[in-house]
Parts: structure tokens; C-alpha cells; sequence
């Protein structure tokens, strides 16, 4: 009941960004391009430049976070005018690939272009044509590496995390991705559907890798 009132109080305080179906949805309508599959958290908070929707292109499976900037118009000509009474003004198209992820507080510029399987790190400062397949963080963004070096690094670190997490969890369940570690693949792919992830794609559930569990939890002080 509670969570019925608080989305009746954001749709009638945010009838156009109460949520991120709405948000997309209102920024499609005003021109905006936008694929499946896409999430934009705190909708409600979003620094997005939707009143200019239609020079955005986002693609699919993506996730912005948190505080991000996405802008799509440059007011700075007012300068020009008043300094030379000339009206010059610059205009470019904002594009997000597919499967990008954009951490907190990052700035995408007018302009800018970020390719396919890209992750932005928080707080980068986005400006100009990103390759796909790799790693920027910054101001201004830089290439930390590939997505393929990010992924060995991911790997390597992955039952360390797994520890981690283990180590404030009282519940087999609490561990989420990392079950993967003591469950079947049934057991494990079910639980997974259940949460429905955002930004990962359904279709690539059933060719979902999978190693062998060994982990026990039930004797996880060893780990």
C-alpha cells in the first residue's frame, strides 16, 4: 500500500519523470531516440536535457546513474551576441551506444558520441568521439583500457569480491551475482531471471557462462 502512494505522489509531482519508463517515454515523444532495455536512475532528480530531446540518441541496454549530465544545446552564444551582436550558435547531435554504462555525476557534452560496450567512469567530464569496447574515466575522459583487459581484471578479482561479500552476508541469498560460486546452474539461472537485472539484456540469459560451483557455503569460514 505504501509503495502504491508514494508512485501516485510522484506521478502527480513528476507527471513526465516519476519513473524511468515515464522519463524515457517523454523524452521519445519530444524527438529523443532511445533503445530497449535502457534505465535512468532517479528519474525524478534527472539532469538530462530533455527540452532538447531530439538532437539525444541512446541505444540499447544502457544505465545512467545517478546525477548525470546529458546535454544537447550550448546557451554560451549569448556571450557572442552581447560581445559582437551576431547570432552564431553551435549545434550537434548527443549519442549513447548500446550497452554503455555512465557512473555517477559523469557530464556527457553536447556533442559528444560514445561507442558500443563502454564504460564511463563517475565524475568524467565526456567530450568528443569515445571508441566502443573500453574503459574512460576523468576530466577529460581518457581510456583506461579495453573492455577485454577490464574483464580479465573483473575475473581476477571475482572470488575475492565474492569474500567480501560473503563476509557481511548471513544469508546464502544476500550474495546475488556470486552464487554462481556454490549453486547449480538451474538454481542459479532461475534466481537470476527472478531479479531481473537492469541494462542486461534477457537474450543473453540462456548463453549465460557458467563454471562448475565450489564453493560450500554451509562451511564458508574457509573462504
Amino acid at each position: 500500500m505504501i509503495g502504491k502512494i508514494k508512485t501516485l505522489f510522484k506521478k502527480a509531482v513528476y507527471p513526465n519523470c516519476y519513473s524511468s519508463e515515464a522519463l524515457i517515454g517523454y523524452m521519445r515523444k519530444k524527438g529523443a531516440v532511445i533503445g530497449k532495455n535502457t534505465h535512468i536512475y532517479s528519474s525524478a532528480k534527472h539532469r538530462i536535457d530533455v527540452e532538447h530531446s531530439r538532437f539525444i540518441e541512446i541505444g540499447d541496454n544502457c544505465l545512467i546513474t545517478n546525477g548525470v549530465v546529458i546535454l544537447a544545446h550550448d546557451y554560451s552564444y549569448a556571450v557572442l551576441v552581447n560581445a559582437y551582436h551576431e547570432l552564431v550558435r553551435k549545434q550537434r547531435i548527443t549519442k549513447i551506444g548500446n550497452n554503455v554504462f555512465i557512473g555517477m555525476n559523469a557530464i556527457i557534452l553536447m556533442g559528444a558520441e560514445i561507442g558500443d560496450n563502454t564504460i564511463i567512469g563517475a565524475g568524467s567530464v565526456v567530450s568528443g568521439k569515445l571508441e566502443g569496447n573500453a574503459v574512460y574515466a576523468g576530466n577529460p575522459a581518457k581510456r583506461i583500457c579495453s573492455l577485454d583487459e577490464y574483464r580479465q581484471k573483473m575475473n581476477a578479482d571475482y572470488e575475492n569480491s565474492a569474500r567480501i561479500c560473503a563476509s557481511k552476508c548471513s544469508k546464502p541469498e544476500q550474495l546475488e551475482i556470486y552464487r554462481s560460486l556454490f549453486e547449480d546452474r538451474e538454481s542459479f539461472m532461475e534466481y537470476f531471471r527472478s531479479m531481473n537485472f537492469r541494462g542486461i539484456d534477457p537474450d543473453v540469459l540462456n548463453d549465460l557462462k557458467f563454471e562448475s560451483p565450489h564453493w560450500d557455503w554451509n562451511n564458508i569460514s574457509h573462504l
